[in-house]
This record gives structure tokens, C-alpha cells and sequence, in this order.
């Protein structure tokens, strides 16, 4: 099913990757596992390590189960998974399976959940997190957050890279 590759076998332009074909952060946390389609996503070298970082507010599902984890998987898809992911950024876990009305199923890879379904998958343990906070900002906070609902942000290694 998936076949593990090197960051360096990766030939991506992923600022256009992450904002055009978005992804899917999945986490799970007491045995469910959770989905969140995103795009505020960032990838590069930290601390002499391969890293994510990505960025969930406080109101989304996903904020929980990124606390409560230590591990999770960023997962990229091909085009006709448009309208899934779609939903999967609309709906909530807290109040349904989103993964199974979109008939996706996981599997554990590096101890981290991941959909099955997914063209390319990073698996990541978490380094650091924590939430913006508004007197860190060196401009007007209120044009990207007018309610105040700063992301949760968390960096980790990405410490596996599977494709199909």
C-alpha cells in the first residue's frame, strides 16, 4: 500500500502543494481518530530536523486531540478528493465520523494515525506547541483574526514520508 521514501526523493514546489491542494491533519486521541483539512502549513529545517508545523484554532475538534497527542500525520491527495477534503474542513468530529461518511479508512504508520486513501503521507512527532497570542503580533492582529481565535500552533520532525 504505502512505500517509505526520503524527504530528498520528494521533487515539490510545497508552498504551491500546501495552498492549492491542501491537506488533511490527522490526529486521533482516546482511540478515535480525527481529521482537519488545512492549508496554514509550513515545512523546513528546525533544530536540525526535518519539520511541520501546522495551525489549528481553538473552536476546531482537531485543537483537543493536537493537545492530547504526541504524534500525528499530515496527508496530501490527489484532485478527486476535492470535495471530500472540502467537507472534512466543514464538519466537525465532535459531532460525527467524518472519516467514515467519506469512506476513508486509517492505518498506523510510526505510531501515527493515517488515512489509507492518501497519495503521500508525513509522519510527525510532535517538538513544540503553543498558541498565538495576540501581543506577539508586530502588526494589527484583527485583519487575519477579528475574533481574537488564535491558532494552536505545533511543530514537529516529520520522522517518516510515505507514498503509494
Amino acid at each position: 500500500m504505502f512505500k517509505k521514501i526520503t524527504l530528498d526523493e520528494l521533487n515539490e514546489n510545497w508552498v504551491k502543494k500546501i495552498h492549492y491542494d491542501w491537506a488533511l491533519i490527522v490526529t486521533e486521541d482516546t482511540d478515535k481518530v480525527n481529521a482537519m483539512t488545512a492549508n496554514w502549513i509550513q515545512m523546513g529545517w528546525l533544530w536540525n530536523k526535518n519539520t511541520i508545523t501546522v495551525y489549528v484554532r481553538p473552536q476546531r475538534h482537531t485543537y483537543k486531540t493536537m493537545e492530547n497527542s504526541d504524534v500525528f500525520s499530515v496527508a496530501f491527495f490527489s484532485g478527486e478528493h476535492r470535495e471530500k477534503l472540502a467537507y472534512l474542513g466543514k464538519a466537525s468530529g465532535r459531532d460525527e465520523d467524518k472519516l467514515a461518511k467519506c469512506n476513508y479508512h486509517t492505518t498506523v504508520l510510526d505510531g501515527a494515525p493515517v488515512i489509507e486513501e492518501a497519495d503521500l503521507v508525513f509522519t510527525v512527532k510532535k517538538l513544540y506547541q503553543h498558541a498565538l497570542k495576540d501581543e506577539n503580533f508586530l502588526q494589527d492582529s484583527k485583519t487575519i483574526y477579528p475574533q481574537q481565535d488564535f491558532h494552536l500552533e505545533t511543530i514537529g520532525e516529520i520522522i517518516g514520508v510515505y507514498t503509494r
